[in-house]
Parts: C-alpha cells; sequence; structure tokens
C-alpha cells in the first residue's frame, strides 16, 4: 500500500475517533425534575443507552455513601427494585450485592454486581459498580443482566452540600426494543434519584 494511502486511512480513523469522543460529550438531557437532571446519548450496542445524572444533595458525601453501601436498604429508593441484598464484603471499599428488578414490561430481571469505593479526600469519593454475571450459577426464575456500569463521583459543593454526578451504561437483555430501554432507564433513573434524594433531605 502507498504512503499517501496509508496517511489518508490514518487521517480517517483519526477523526471518526474524534468525532465519537465529541458525540459522547454531547449529552441530551431527557429529564429533570426538582434539580436532578438526566441526559443520555445512544451506546455503541443497539440497546445500551449512557445516561449521566447530575444533582446537588443537603448532605455530606460521607452520609450519601452510607446510603450507597447499604445494599439491603436499596428497596428503599432503588426504583422498580423488588429485593436487594449484600452477598459479600471483601474489605472496607468493595462489595458484592444483588438486586431484582421488575416494571410492566420487566418483571424478570437480576443483577449480580461488584462495587469499589475510592477515597479521593476526606469528603470526595468515587465509586464504581460492574455487572459481574458468572458469580452465582444461572436462576432459571430470572434473566440475568451482563451489560451494567454505574460510576458515582460526589464532590463537596458548600456547607454540607455534595455535587453528585452518576454515569451509566445499562443493557436490560431479553427482547426489549432500544425505545423501551430508553424509556425504563430515564424513567428509572429520575424516580431513583428523586427516592434518594428525597430520604436524604429529610
Amino acid at each position: 500500500m502507498k504512503k499517501s494511502n496509508i496517511t489518508q486511512l490514518v487521517s480517517i480513523a483519526f477523526l471518526l475517533v474524534s468525532q465519537l469522543t465529541i458525540a459522547h460529550e454531547n449529552w441530551k438531557p431527557v429529564k429533570s425534575k426538582n434539580g436532578i437532571v438526566v441526559s443520555q446519548i445512544q451506546g455503541t450496542e443497539s440497546k445500551n443507552v449512557d445516561s449521566k445524572v447530575e444533582f446537588v444533595v443537603n448532605r455530606s458525601a460521607d452520609d450519601i455513601i452510607g446510603y450507597l453501601i447499604n445494599f439491603n436498604g436499596y428497596t428503599k429508593w432503588n426504583s422498580n427494585c423488588t429485593q436487594s441484598k449484600l452477598v459479600k464484603k471483601i474489605d472496607d471499599s468493595n462489595w458484592i450485592y444483588y438486586t431484582v428488578f421488575s416494571a410492566p414490561f420487566i418483571q424478570d430481571r437480576e443483577l449480580y454486581a461488584k462495587v469499589s469505593l475510592q477515597t479521593i479526600d476526606k469528603k470526595n469519593y468515587k465509586m464504581h459498580i460492574e455487572a459481574c454475571p458468572k458469580i452465582a450459577a444461572a436462576n432459571r426464575k430470572f434473566v440475568r443482566i451482563s451489560n451494567f456500569y454505574c460510576d458515582y463521583t460526589l464532590e463537596k459543593s458548600g456547607n454540607n452540600k455534595t455535587f453528585v454526578i452518576v454515569t451509566t451504561s445499562l443493557d436490560m437483555a431479553g427482547n426489549l426494543s432500544p425505545s423501551m430501554v430508553n424509556k425504563f432507564s430515564s424513567n428509572s433513573l429520575l424516580n431513583t434519584f428523586t427516592n434518594l434524594c428525597s430520604q436524604l433531605n429529610y
């Protein structure tokens, strides 16, 4: 292949990567309520939706982390979550938990996920959650979610306030259309974090 052709191919590849990167930064707000904003980008896979949630809550990051690692209490605020439990505490910063989801058109989804908590300083945190579907034997009663991640960034914002950014990607598995996954994700995320803020701001 001629050097000029190779140069052209490299240039095209770089342009495509650049466009994908720029597009991923162009979040489109799809839902908002009481200061909670949900934005989305269609993922690279047909059923994956990348979502971002942003809000400020009148509690410290430590208080919020306390709720997020209380895995047995997820049913109190995590929308459509009907069962939730801690499976294993690996150490003080790593856990594995299990949840079951139920909705009008999604009644049999289960998720095993690993959680890793990183302390940036005494008041700021990052938390990564990722599906670990092979940790337990298959259960014929449920469709197990295998493609899921959720990243939390918690930053101090003023006196006893915390700015929370959540980015997540979800594939609900099964025979669901992208439009149904889109709708479920945006509504579920808005309801979930509205519930969480209501409990935190009691």
